[in-house]
């Protein structure tokens, strides 16, 4: 097991925090509390999902340390799988994270992101060795989430 991640969730978490779920993790090295959710639905819904959590949104990579900490993870408990990331296309061709902070670290595929005007979300894609690649918000992936 990585050491950027924690034992086990509910030895950190105490009452009614999302942490306390056995299905959540609490990574001491960057504060947070996250979920890879494994079922495939299009962004819009995975996005819902993770808003519908008490303080709950997409997760945020706005720092090496998060970049780090999540590929860790990532690569660890779920190889093969692309997960929805908080980063989106804003009008003007900018990417945004969720909550409408810039990008201030980025972790982008060779030639990444594209130049498709529809590509409007990101994925954390393993098949580009867990980098970066926009896509459309339509196709269906699993997501993180942080509370």
């Amino acid at each position: 097991m990585s050491p950027l991640v924690t034992v086990r969730v509910h030895l950190f978490c105490r009452g009614t925090s999302p942490c306390a779920d056995v299905q959540y993790r609490q990574v001491e090295s960057i504060g947070m509390c996250v979920k890879f959710v494994t079922a495939h639905d299009n962004y819009g819904h995975q996005r819902a999902l993770c808003e519908a959590q008490p303080r709950g949104r997409v997760v945020n990579l706005d720092t090496s340390a998060k970049i780090a900490a999540i590929d860790t993870i990532h690569r660890a408990d779920y190889k093969n799988k692309g997960f929805f990331i908080g980063l989106t296309r804003v009008m003007g061709g900018d990417y945004q994270w969720t909550g409408g902070f810039r990008v201030t670290a980025a972790k982008w595929a060779p030639r990444e992101p594209g130049k498709h005007k529809n590509d409007l979300c990101v994925l954390q894609a393993p098949w580009f060795d867990y980098r970066w690649d926009d896509i459309y918000c339509t196709d269906a992936f699993g997501i993180i989430c942080n509370f």
